[in-house]
């Protein structure tokens, strides 16, 4: 799966596909249900980044079904954060809500990792629609970023946002 993420980050979703279709094999099999909806929602964003909506909808719908079964929030936020990503237009304003208060909670916890990724996903959404709070909400999140050495993420504010993340039908 981790793989198959980092194939995506890389603009390979083909390659992410076969390798995130591998690890929901895997996680079936095992019956792994909180590793399968992470797949399936990373799945989401290949389905979205190369304008297959049919597997977009597909893996978004089962990643959505077996997140309501999952109770752990630590074990949630990625789900949560991918699905997230994958707002479209009016659905946006709401997501970016969301991300934040995603954000916010994991703050509370005292998990930066999950806040930075919950910041990154709601800025890049941000990005998409030139919002104004754009330009200031990625400038506090790479000084967070730098701070806490997440370099991983500092290179992904340096990106444009994902092609999951553009505009794709809805139907």
């Amino acid at each position: 799966m981790l793989l198959g993420q980092l194939a995506l980050e890389a603009s390979r979703p083909n390659d992410a596909v076969d390798l995130l279709q591998k690890a929901i094999r895997i996680f079936v099999s095992i019956e792994a249900n909180t590793g399968e909806a992470d797949a399936q929602s990373l799945l989401a964003v290949c389905g979205a980044a190369l304008g297959d909506v049919p597997l977009r909808d597909r893996a978004r719908a089962r990643a959505a079904k077996l997140r309501l079964a999952i109770t752990s929030r630590l074990e949630v936020y990625p789900v949560d954060i991918v699905l997230a990503q994958l707002a479209a237009g009016p659905e946006r304003p709401a997501a970016i809500a969301r991300l934040r208060d995603i954000a916010a909670d994991a703050e509370r916890r005292h998990w930066p990792s999950w806040s930075l990724e919950a910041k990154l996903a709601a800025w890049q959404l941000m990005t998409l629609d030139s919002d104004a709070d754009g330009a200031v909400f990625g400038r506090a999140l790479k000084d967070q970023a730098r701070r806490g050495g997440f370099g991983r993420v500092l290179a992904l504010l340096n990106q444009p946002p994902p092609a999951a993340q553009r505009p794709v039908p809805t139907s």
